[in-house]
């Protein structure tokens, strides 16, 4: 299933990549069954890894880990600390020494969420994930500052998460890749 998040997640790696960046994407085969194991797609390359859902999407657990992936990468940039999937995914990236980066976002999303069920327990299983992911994050990004007032009071997080809606990102991006286009960097020896 692809919603709000995935698109999010495939618009900046697409965008990334069209301003020259090796960008790998990993992500669960789950709900992708037929599709190759790995591809390139748009210039981006797609890790589909094993998992096992625990009920719901936020609870895929990764079954294997693509370590060379991991090894090699300059940064590993995580997105939504409420997926068990990209919790255990960044775990073994710092276990090799990579640095993180996370976007928080929806911090209290549970509390109010249609199902009963998820409503009552979800804000526990939040909480300790949210934990541990704040102990796994070299770079930790908010993508409100509803999110970062939650993070600073609730949380007591003591240094500062960068600001940094998802929108702002990918029009920052496309603007870079226009100004490129533009060939402004060798005209105006602007660094681009």
């Amino acid at each position: 299933m692809v919603g709000g998040l995935e698109r999010v997640v495939q618009s900046i790696a697409e965008e990334l990549s069209k301003l020259g960046h090796e960008v790998h994407v990993v992500t669960s085969i789950l709900g992708a069954q037929g599709k190759p194991r790995m591809e390139m797609v748009k210039g981006v390359y797609v890790y589909r890894i094993k998992g096992i859902k625990l009920v719901y999407l936020d609870l895929i657990y990764p079954l294997e880990y693509p370590v060379k992936v991991l090894k090699d990468a300059d940064i590993v940039h995580g997105h939504s600390q409420n997926s068990l999937f990209t919790a255990r995914i960044i775990e073994e990236a710092r276990k090799l020494g990579v640095k993180t980066a996370m976007h928080f976002m929806a911090l209290d999303s549970f509390s109010d969420h249609s199902n009963p069920l998820t409503r009552s327990l979800g804000p526990f299983y939040a909480k300790l994930i949210l934990k541990k992911a704040l102990r796994a994050f070299n770079v930790k990004l908010v993508r409100s500052y509803r999110d970062m007032k939650i993070l600073k009071i609730r949380i007591n997080m003591k240094s500062k998460p960068y600001t940094c809606p998802m929108e702002l990102a990918r029009s920052l991006l496309r603007l870079l890749i226009w100004l490129r286009s533009l060939e402004l960097n060798t005209v105006f020896k602007i660094p681009l």
